[in-house]
C-alpha cells in the first residue's frame, strides 16, 4: 500500500451504483485514500464512502469534465491520483502501479480491467488509465504525454483508447470491429432512450472513429439542436466542422468552426480548423491570424480535449511552416518548425520539413542534420526512399 497515493473513482451515472463495490475494493491493495467523485446527485454514494472511509466530492454543477477533475486535484493531496470510472475495477496490475509510483517515473499505468458498460471490453486486452503526478501548478487538459517512458514486459502501454480511437485511420481490424460494436450498442440504446445525450455523444464519437461522417455529422445536429444552452455545444460544432471537411463541405465545415468560436472565444482548436480550412483555400492572411489566435489561447481553452494536448500547439506551428514557406518567408518557415519540435520533438515529418526548408535556404549541413534526425526517429524513411528510386 502507497502512503503517497490517492485514487478516485469517477461515479457518472445512478446504473452504476451496483458496480462501485468492486471498483472502490479493488483500490484497497494500493491506497486508503479513496474519493467518490460524483458527477451527478446520487446520494447513495455517502453509503458506499462511509462503508470504504472515502470522500465524496460533488461535481454535477460543472460544466466540462477537466474542470470536474481539476476540482479533484485540489482535493487530493497525495503525491500521484490515479482514476477510472465507477463501473471498472482494477482486475490485476497493482503490482505495476505499486512500482511505477515508487520509481516515480511515468503518469499512466497499465491494467487489466473489467468494463461493464461497454459490451466488447475483454480480458485479454489491458486498457490504460491515467496516473497522474500531483505539482503545485497540475491541471487536467485531457492529454495523456506520448513521450513518457514505461517499464518493458510487463504489460505497460502509453496509448489511452481514447487516442486510438482518435487515430482511426491507423487502426488494425481488430479496433474496428470494436467501434463498430459500440457504434451498433448506443445506436440500440438510443432507440428506447433517445433523450441520453451522453449516449448520443459517445454514438457520434464512435461514428468519426470509423469515419461515417454523414451520420457522425447528424448526431453532432441532434446534439446542438436539442438543447441550444448546452456548453459543449461549441465541442459538438468542432466535431460537425470535422465531419463537414472530411466530407469534403469546406465552406459548410467552417461555418461550423465559426459558430463555435462564437459561443466559446477561446476555444483554440477552432481556431485551428478556421486557420486550416482558410489556408486551403489560399487565404493565408487571414489563415495565419487565426492559427495565431489558436496559439495564444490553448492555456484558455476550457473543454475535455480528447487528442493529446501537444497537438493543440504543433499542428498550428506546422501549419504557420506551410504558410510561410508558401509566402516565401523560408526563414520564419524555420522558426515556426524550430519552435514545433521544442512541443514534439520525436516528430519525423516536422524533420523532414525542417530539412526541406534548410535545402531550400542552400544550407546544405543543417538540412542534412534535421534529415538524419528523421531518419533516426523513422527508420523507414529509408526504405520508402529505396522502393522509391
Amino acid at each position: 500500500m502507497l502512503e503517497n497515493l490517492s485514487a478516485c473513482v469517477l461515479l457518472r451515472v445512478s446504473a452504476e451504483e451496483e458496480f462501485l463495490h468492486t471498483s472502490l475494493s479493488s483500490f484497497r491493495p494500493l491506497t486508503e485514500d479513496l474519493f467518490i467523485l460524483d458527477m451527478g446527485q446520487n446520494r447513495f454514494a455517502e453509503k458506499f464512502a462511509e462503508e470504504y472511509k472515502a470522500r465524496v466530492v460533488r461535481v454535477h454543477d460543472l460544466p466540462h469534465e477537466a474542470a470536474m477533475l481539476n476540482r479533484m486535484l485540489k482535493e487530493a493531496k497525495k503525491e500521484w491520483l490515479l482514476w477510472m470510472d465507477a463501473d471498472e475495477f482494477i482486475l490485476e496490475g497493482q503490482d505495476l502501479i505499486l512500482k511505477m509510483v515508487r520509481d516515480g517515473k511515468t503518469k499512466v499505468a497499465s491494467v487489466r480491467t473489467v468494463h461493464f458498460e461497454d459490451p466488447i471490453s475483454t480480458f485479454e486486452e489491458p486498457r490504460s488509465y491515467r496516473l497522474l503526478q500531483l505539482q503545485p501548478d497540475s491541471r487536467f487538459r485531457g492529454s495523456v504525454d506520448p513521450q513518457l517512458e514505461v517499464p518493458e514486459g510487463e504489460g505497460a502501454i502509453v496509448d489511452s483508447e481514447i487516442k486510438i480511437a482518435h487515430r482511426a485511420y491507423l487502426q488494425d481490424e481488430i479496433i474496428i470491429q470494436k467501434n463498430l460494436l459500440r457504434v451498433e450498442h448506443f445506436s440500440r440504446h438510443l432507440e428506447e432512450n433517445p433523450d441520453d445525450r451522453h449516449a448520443r455523444n459517445k454514438l457520434g464519437y464512435y461514428l468519426m472513429a470509423i469515419r461515417e461522417w454523414d451520420k457522425a455529422l447528424e448526431q453532432q445536429n441532434i446534439l446542438i439542436e436539442s438543447d441550444p444552452t448546452d456548453s459543449e455545444n461549441p465541442l459538438f460544432m468542432l466535431r460537425a466542422s470535422t465531419c463537414a471537411l472530411s466530407m469534403n463541405d469546406s465552406e459548410l465545415a467552417l461555418q461550423y468552426a465559426e459558430q463555435a468560436i462564437e459561443q466559446e472565444p477561446n476555444f483554440s482548436d477552432a481556431y485551428f480548423m478556421v486557420g486550416t480550412i482558410l489556408a486551403q483555400h489560399n487565404h493565408l492572411d487571414k489563415a495565419e491570424a487565426a492559427l495565431h489566435q489558436a496559439l495564444e489561447r490553448k492555456a484558455k481553452t476550457p473543454y475535455y480535449l480528447l487528442a493529446d494536448e501537444s497537438m493543440s500547439t504543433w499542428k498550428p506551428l506546422n501549419e504557420l511552416v506551410e504558410i510561410s514557406r508558401r509566402k516565401n518567408r523560408l526563414e520564419d518557415a524555420v522558426g515556426y518548425a524550430k519552435r514545433s519540435l521544442e512541443v514534439y520533438p520525436t516528430n519525423y515529418r516536422t524533420n523532414l520539413m525542417l530539412a526541406s526548408l534548410y535545402k531550400q535556404l542552400k544550407r546544405p549541413e543543417d538540412a542534412k542534420k534535421a534529415y538524419q534526425e528523421a531518419v533516426k526517429i523513422n527508420p523507414k524513411i529509408l526504405q520508402k526512399k529505396a522502393v522509391k528510386k
